[in-house]
């Protein structure tokens, strides 16, 4: 064999045609084919997958180790494939007889690398930029026997092309498959939002696949007929592949609204084509594929909801808490029989879709609906036991569940009873209230539960306010919430500002009084005669405020309006006794006779108008 005058070694992620390109440029021949002849590859072994590397090892006098892992040829075990760079490839993935690559790349790094024979590399995930296939100036499909690497054989030079860029987020699974190919760590900012380790975790023959399979079935759903442009499918499977999994489940979505899915049945059978096609293709190899079957399994238990899953595709992945499930498997997780399920599904406690399956029809629950809540396991208490569990009564008990202040979040809605780990919430909670010190005489909680003439509404006000952190408190030996200790001024200081929660605005005895002009005993007689609406509490007596506006627009008391008057309550008494007016006499404490009210009509009927007198 004639040798040539240099021969230089190939680069280890080289492409086997642009070391020989290389090596026929730098020995000065104007095209590789006269190289081919002399090394004796025939025109049928130079275009296809069987390139004889060994003769291009004895063409540049080197190593056949250097120059054979450069070869297509496939293995033993799989004689049908190809081989780039050692990764098994369907043939028909590869570009052999026509070139297309990034000139930048190829000025940049000094030779033309492998991964520019996969047809699906039309654009350059480095420098964003299409690939240059065909030349500028003469229009010619680019091929490998030309003068040089970035010349065109009619001399145009390839490095001046200017061409549009593109966005990152558009060709970031090509900068999987650069990777792939050169055993090279990706880049994490250029595939920001992919799944980086499962798509390195794939070989090349399935990434492949995967790209070619979400590319398509993006372009379908995108209404793309054109089913064969390379770069519609490759910009379509980023996308999918971009923001995992939100925007494969995006994909999903519009498969299944399309006008020619089916609309009821399994949630496999609607989408059967993009399924199968995930996950029983025969290009993705066995196991390669997991994380896209998983995806799609979420997605059909929690985000689908049109289609029921059945016992196939729940065990083709991992165990899940299904947002989405049959009425049967709901009462099943739920913890209750089938016909209480279908009651809660009757009261429209459960959001449901009917979905047609032939001739019969299944009910979808939607398990994860904020009115929805699973029994979780544990032990069921009784409400007397939770009662003597905390030493709360089981009137405050009640209160408390139905103000949500005691929050149920382990049993469903309207299940009897009360979860133990509800119950350990709450009183985590209140252990958890701001710890103050305490004072000399401390109120024990479970002391003010058992006081008689406190309502049980105000028991259950002053737990809230210690379950949300609202008042100070501390804890004393044992885990009972009636064990807990308040300060006697913060407890005081409570009962005040409470004590008038059973009858809005109140006023007590004593301003009452003031405002009626009157003795403070005859307050007490006032409310006992229906004049104005009062309640006992463990301070006093409280009246309401409104009720005391109202009757002092009536009325006004008698030795009050003799004052005004200048006068005597007797002489003006025997007056309005002589007038026929009459009088409201309240009963006083610790006096003998009662007070005298009259009606402010009355009084300017007598007077005609009081000029004296400021009602």
């Amino acid at each position: 064999m004639t040798l040539l005058v240099r021969h230089p070694p190939p680069y280890p992620t080289e492409s086997a045609f642009g070391y020989l390109l290389r090596l026929s440029a730098v020995n000065g021949y104007s095209t590789p084919w006269s190289l081919c002849m002399l090394a004796g590859l025939r025109q049928h072994e130079v275009r296809t997958a069987g390139f004889d590397a060994e003769k291009l090892a004895q063409l540049g006098n080197r190593p056949f180790k250097e120059v054979g892992g450069l070869g297509f040829s496939a293995t033993p075990d799989h004689p049908r494939w190809a081989r780039l760079l050692g990764h098994p490839i369907v043939p028909a993935e590869l570009n052999l007889n026509h070139t297309s690559f990034c000139p930048q790349c190829v000025q940049e790094k000094g030779y033309v690398e492998a991964h520019w024979h996969l047809r699906l590399m039309v654009v350059c995930p480095i420098h964003l930029r299409p690939v240059l296939s065909k030349c500028p100036v003469c229009n010619r499909t680019m091929t490998w026997y030309r003068p040089g690497l970035l010349e065109c054989s009619c001399g145009r030079n390839l490095l001046q092309d200017d061409r549009a860029d593109l966005r990152r987020d558009e060709v970031g699974v090509l900068e999987a498959l650069r990777c792939k190919v050169l055993s090279e760590a990706p880049d994490e900012e250029r595939l920001r939002g992919f799944p980086v380790r499962d798509l390195i975790a794939l070989d090349l023959r399935s990434l492949v696949a995967i790209v070619r399979v979400l590319g398509k079935y993006r372009a379908i759903a995108d209404g793309c007929r054109d089913l064969n442009n390379l770069p519609y499918i490759v910009t379509a499977a980023s996308r999918v592949l971009a923001d995992w999994p939100a925007n494969f489940e995006a994909l999903l979505r519009d498969l299944g609204a399309g006008p020619l899915s089916e609309k009821n049945g399994a949630v496999g059978k609607q989408f059967n084509g993009v399924y199968r096609a995930l996950t029983k293709n025969r290009a993705i190899t066995r196991g390669h594929g997991e994380f896209l079957k998983a995806a799609f399994v979420d997605f059909a238990f929690n985000h689908w909801g049109h289609g029921y899953i059945d016992r196939k595709l729940a065990k083709a992945g991992p165990p899940v808490d299904s947002r989405f499930m049959m009425l049967s498997d709901f009462a099943a997780r739920a913890g209750v029989q089938a016909r209480t399920a279908a009651r809660w599904l009757k009261a429209g406690v459960l959001p449901a879709e009917r979905i047609q399956c032939g001739r019969s029809s299944r009910i979808i629950v939607e398990a994860s609906a904020p009115e929805v809540i699973m029994k979780s396991p544990g032990k069921i208490m009784h409400t007397r036991a939770v009662g003597k569990a905390t030493g709360i009564p089981v009137s405050v008990l009640v209160l408390l569940r139905r103000s949500g202040t005691f929050e149920v979040k382990h049993l469903p809605k309207g299940y009897p009873g009360w979860h133990e780990r509800d119950v350990a919430a709450f009183c985590s909670r209140l252990f958890a209230a701001p710890v103050a010190s305490v004072a000399d005489e401390p109120v024990k909680l479970g002391d003010v539960m058992k006081n008689p003439h406190l309502s049980p509404g105000i028991k259950a006000d002053l737990l809230e306010r210690l379950a949300s952190g609202k008042m100070a408190g501390a804890v004393t030996g044992g885990d009972k919430p009636s064990n807990m200790l308040i300060a006697s001024e913060a407890y005081t200081r409570f009962l005040i500002e409470t004590r008038s929660s059973d009858m809005g605005n109140s006023l007590s005895s004593v301003e009452a009084a003031q405002r009626l002009h009157c003795d403070r005993g005859a307050v007490a007689g006032l409310v006992a005669m229906g004049c104005v609406r009062g309640v006992k509490t463990p301070l006093g007596l409280r009246i309401a405020g409104d009720s005391v506006t109202e009757f002092a627009g009536q009325y006004v008391s008698l030795a009050f309006h003799a004052s005004r008057l200048g006068t005597s309550t007797r002489a003006l008494m025997r007056r309005y006794q002589r007038n026929g007016t009459e009088s409201l006499n309240v009963p006083v404490r610790r006096k003998a006779g009662p007070q005298p009210f009259v009606k402010i009509a009355d009084i300017h009927a007598d007077h005609g108008q009081l000029q004296k007198c400021d009602f």
